[in-house]
C-alpha cells in the first residue's frame, strides 16, 4: 500500500489552574505567549530533545514565523530496538540499525494564535498511523509550565468545518448502531445487576455484502448542507427503542470509520491530503504543498469558531 498523509487538527486554549473560564490570548496573565511559542519552536530547531522514558528524539527545521502563524517541520524518531534495513532492489547488502540509532521522520506543523479570541489551533501532519502529537505536546507543556506556572495549556482534538462532509464524501455507510445507555429494568433484574446504568443495549444494522445505506447517506448530506447538526442524532429511529446515541460505520477503502452523530466532538478528523500534496525526492510532501493544504484546513477551523478577523 502506498503511503498516506493526513492533517490532524487540535485546539489551543488557556485557563487558570483549577478554573474553567478560558483566557483570551491578550490576557495580562498571558503576556508574551506568542513570543513563547516562537522561541520554543526556534529553540527546538537548534537542539534535539531526548525523551529517555519513551526513547524518542525531537527536533525541528524550516521554522517560519509570520504571527499569528508559526509553521515548520518537526523531526522525530524512536530508538531502543534493532532492525534490519533491506535494499528492495537487492543490489546492496542490508544494514542493521542498532539500539542507539533512530530513524528520523519529518512531520509538518502549523500553529495559529490569533488576537481577539480565546482559541488557537495546531495542525499536525500524520504519516499513515504515525504522528508527533504525544512527544511534541508533552515537551511543549513542560516548557510552558515553567514560564506560566499558574496557567494550564490545553491542546485537544478539534473538528474543522467540513470534516464530516469530507468523511461521508469518501465512503459508504455500511453499519448503523442505535445505542441505549441504560438497560431495561426487567433485563437488568434478570442479569442481577444492581443498576440499569451498569449496561447498555446496541441495536446494530449491517448492510449485506455489496449493499450500502445510500438513502441514509443522502439524508445526512442534506442535514449537513442545511447546517442543522442537531438533526443528525435522529436521522433514523426504531419504534419502541429510545436510543441515546446514533453511530454510523463508514467504509473508506475497506476500513471502517465509526462516527458518533450525537456527539461530533468525539470525531477525530484526520483530513487525508495524500492526493493533493506534491511529494519530494524523499517521498514526503514538499513544504510548500502541505503548507497550502494546511492553510485551507485552517480556514475551516476559523469558520467553526466564527473567527473572521484579518490575520
Amino acid at each position: 500500500m502506498s503511503a498516506t498523509f493526513s492533517l490532524a487538527c487540535y485546539s489551543i486554549r488557556f485557563r487558570h489552574r483549577n478554573e474553567r473560564v478560558l483566557l483570551p490570548f491578550d490576557h495580562e496573565n498571558l503576556a508574551g505567549v506568542r513570543d513563547f511559542f516562537t522561541a520554543y519552536f526556534l529553540g527546538l530547531s537548534a537542539k534535539t530533545v531526548n525523551d529517555t522514558e519513551t526513547q524518542k528524539l525531537l527536533t525541528a527545521r524550516e521554522i517560519s514565523v509570520a504571527l499569528p502563524t508559526i509553521e515548520g517541520v518537526i523531526i522525530t524518531g524512536e530508538y531502543g530496538i534493532e532492525a534490519d534495513l533491506v535494499d528492495v532492489s537487492g543490489k546492496k547488502p542490508k544494514y542493521r540499525r542498532r539500539k542507539n540509532q533512530a530513524q528520523m521522520l519529518p512531520f509538518y506543523f502549523r500553529v495559529f494564535l490569533p488576537p481577539q479570541t480565546d482559541t488557537g489551533f495546531l495542525i499536525l501532519q500524520r504519516f499513515g498511523l504515525l504522528g508527533v502529537r504525544t512527544i511534541l505536546c508533552s515537551d511543549l507543556r513542560r516548557e510552558f509550565s515553567q514560564q506560566y506556572p499558574d496557567i494550564t495549556l490545553s491542546i485537544l482534538p478539534e473538528l474543522p468545518e467540513g470534516a464530516l462532509e469530507h468523511i461521508l464524501g469518501r465512503g459508504e455507510i455500511r453499519t448503523v448502531t442505535l445505542r441505549r445507555n441504560t438497560l431495561p429494568a426487567d433485563l437488568a433484574d434478570r442479569l442481577e445487576l444492581a443498576d440499569a446504568n451498569d449496561g447498555q443495549v446496541d441495536l446494530v444494522v449491517r448492510a449485506k455484502h455489496g449493499s450500502r445505506f445510500g438513502a441514509l447517506m443522502d439524508k445526512a448530506r442534506d442535514v449537513l448542507n442545511q447546517k442543522q447538526y442537531a438533526k443528525l442524532a435522529t436521522l433514523i429511529e426504531a419504534d419502541g427503542f429510545a436510543h441515546s446515541r446514533l453511530l454510523i460505520g463508514v467504509d473508506i477503502g475497506g476500513k471502517t470509520k465509526q462516527v458518533d452523530l450525537t456527539d461530533l466532538n468525539r470525531l477525530r478528523a484526520h483530513i487525508d491530503v495524500t492526493e493533493s500534496v506534491e511529494l519530494g525526492r524523499d517521498g514526503f510532501p514538499t513544504f510548500q504543498s502541505i503548507s497550502s493544504e494546511s492553510a485551507d484546513v485552517l480556514d475551516g477551523l476559523k469558520s467553526a469558531i466564527g473567527y473572521d478577523f484579518e490575520d
